[in-house]
């Protein structure tokens, strides 16, 4: 029959073994949830850039890309064009268009690139939007950007920046 000193050893050994078990576990969800925190820091370091260039819609012929960050941007490309138009008696007509030409060029700190837009009616094709003036109408501009660093970012509607490959 063992004596109290050795089980009150073996308890210790099972006390320690566990507290162990316990803190490489606490250490490896720790290490995980700051590589975590790490990555999530350099990607929104890395879309500083992009998140400074934005779409504007001054008219429905007109999209501007503005640079409003402080490097250039090396190519501007306006991927899709998806518009709603509000009519005046409560109807809503949908539109989807292109842009052209894409921007093989840079886009200089502080200023901005107007690019001619056509859009056309989904259901009837060879209506373009022109918008009266007591109508309201939202054109949601998706464009990719390449960056001063060489990143390619996509921007639906200047939400979040998201990188993606060319």
């Amino acid at each position: 029959m063992a004596d109290g000193w050795e089980i009150a050893n073996a308890l210790g050994t099972i006390v320690g073994a566990t507290g162990t078990v316990v803190a490489v576990v606490v250490a490896l969800g720790i290490s995980i949830r700051d590589g975590r925190a790490i990555r999530a820091q350099r990607n929104d370091d890395l879309a500083a850039q992009a998140r400074s260039v934005v779409s504007e819609v001054p008219s429905a012929e007109l999209i501007r890309i503005s640079n409003h960050s402080r490097e250039p941007i090396l190519s501007v490309w306006i991927t899709a064009l998806n518009a709603r138009l509000d009519r005046a008696d409560g109807t809503q007509q949908h539109y989807q268009g292109s842009a052209s030409p894409d921007l093989n060029g840079v886009v200089a700190p502080g200023s901005g690139w107007d690019v001619s837009v056509s859009l056309h009616n989904v259901a009837a094709p060879s209506q373009s939007l022109r918008p009266a003036d007591d109508e309201k109408w939202h054109v949601e501009v998706t464009f990719r950007v390449l960056d001063a660093g060489g990143t390619w970012w996509e921007r639906v509607d200047n939400g979040p920046p998201k990188r993606v490959r060319n």
